[in-house]
Parts: C-alpha cells; structure tokens; sequence
C-alpha cells in the first residue's frame, strides 16, 4: 500500500499535463486509502482484539472510495501549485471520503496505545516501536494531502515514509515483530493477488480507452470500473485461498500456526 501511493505521487510530480496528473493521483490513492484499513487491521491483530464486522466495514469503504475516486466522482480536477505540481483539488465526496478515512486510522492509533497500556515487557515495546513507526509515517502522508483543500503547504512529509520504514524495519529485526519468513511470504502472495485485481483494469482504461469510446461513448469508464469492482470483490477471497495453501504447508510450525490463526480473514 506505501509502495503504490509512492508511485502514485510519483507519476504525479513528473506529469505534463492534468489528465496525466489525475490518473496518477488515482492510482496513489488506491493505495493510500487501504493503507488506513489494513494499519488498523494489523493494530487489532496485534493488540489480539477481534471486531470482525468493523473490519470487513473498514474494507468495503476502502474498496468503494477507491472506486469513486477511479470513476471520477470523487477526484476529477486538478489545480497547478508551487509551480511545479498538477495537485488534485478535493471536492465535497472527497472531504467525506477524507474524514472517514481519517476516522479509521485515528481509531487504529487509540486502539495501538490502549494495546500499549495493557501490554507488559517485550511486548510493549513492540507495540511502542509500531506505534512510533505508524505515527512518524502518517503524520508526514497527511501532510501531502493539505494542498488538496487548498493550504500552500509544500509535500516535504513524504520524506518522513522512508523514516517509517527504518523504524518498523529496526523493530522488526530486534524484537521479533512478526515472524519474517510468514510475513515476506504472505506480503508476496499479496503484491501477486492484486497485481492482477487492480492491474488489468488499469491496462483496460489505460491502453483501451480509445477503443471503448468509440463503442460506448461517454459512458466508456463503466468497463474498466466495473471490471475493478468485480475483481475487488474476488481479490480478498483469492488472497486468503492462496495464503491458506500455503499455511497448510508450515502448520506443523507453532510460530505459523499463531501467525496464520491472528490474520484469517474476519
């Protein structure tokens, strides 16, 4: 999810022209906004606290913002700053979008300290070096999102994601986090997953546009959403089948068995 709304504010800084900049707007906040639910996913795995419904909520609103935003309700418009930047400029399903959001990952950060407070020796300081970790990176992230709702506030807080990672990469390796090889393998398994759910229908709006305006005209993007929605839908399914596959084959291990047990699917 950091990767992808890397690349998405990426593309935007070398875009030409504002139709370059609002796909690549897009495409960065396909990631930014699971970020949130899959941070406040792995805060309740973590603080070992079970809200089953509010997580599948939390997804839903993830996949359907990220809809909204590739449909163009919620992201259409852009506006030139710093004399350098097409910036998306935010309008008023976006600030709802924006809020909720918000809501989600300042949930996940009281859950976090609470889970800290209960916590006693190493396992509160893992959950400390996480909170640091997450706090450093979201509060730098945001930081992008002020020129949207038109503060003049240069996007220097993308610097701070990097700092994020040295911190949780630190705690990861000193007090045993997760157990590596699960984790990179699963991480893996995802990337895989949705490279698929989220890339064909990018392929599909990107290369064969041309094509579908000329079959339907101005309602061409239904296709291309469509199709996301659909593989959206199948995404998480395929994920988890995939990673209990795998799981099966290291269930003897007591460290996979915790670990495959702590992130089914709710």
């Amino acid at each position: 999810c950091v990767g992808v709304w890397g690349l998405g504010t990426m593309l935007a800084g070398l875009s030409q022209t504002p139709a370059q900049a609002i796909w690549a707007w897009r495409v960065g906040h396909i990631g930014g906004f699971f970020l949130g639910v899959v941070f406040f996913h792995l805060v309740l795995v973590l603080c070992r606290r079970r809200r089953p419904r509010l997580v599948r909520a939390a997804y839903l609103f993830a996949g359907l913002a990220v809809v909204l935003c590739l449909a163009g309700p919620a992201m259409s418009r852009t506006t030139w700053m710093f004399s350098s930047l097409h910036y998306h400029q935010a309008n008023a399903l976006y600030m709802a979008l924006w809020a909720v959001w918000h809501a989600i990952v300042l949930q996940g950060h009281v859950e976090l300290l609470h889970g800290c407070r209960r916590a006693k020796g190493i396992e509160r300081t893992q959950l400390l070096f996480v909170f640091y970790a997450w706090a450093t990176g979201f509060i730098g992230g945001v930081s992008v999102l002020f020129p949207m709702f038109g503060i003049p506030w240069y996007p220097f807080g993308n610097f701070s994601i990097p700092l994020y990672s040295l911190i949780l990469t630190y705690a990861i390796v000193k007090y045993r986090i997760v157990d590596i090889r699960v984790a990179i393998t699963r991480t893996g398994l995802l990337v895989v997953t949705y490279l698929f759910v989220l890339g064909i229908p990018f392929v599909v709006g990107w290369w064969g546009r041309a094509w579908l305006e000329g079959s339907l005209g101005r309602e061409w993007w239904l296709i291309p959403v469509g199709l996301c929605t659909a593989l959206a839908t199948a995404g998480p399914f395929a994920y988890f089948l995939r990673t209990s596959l795998f799981l099966a084959g290291l269930s003897r291990k007591p460290m996979a068995r915790r670990y495959a047990a702590s992130w089914t699917w709710p």
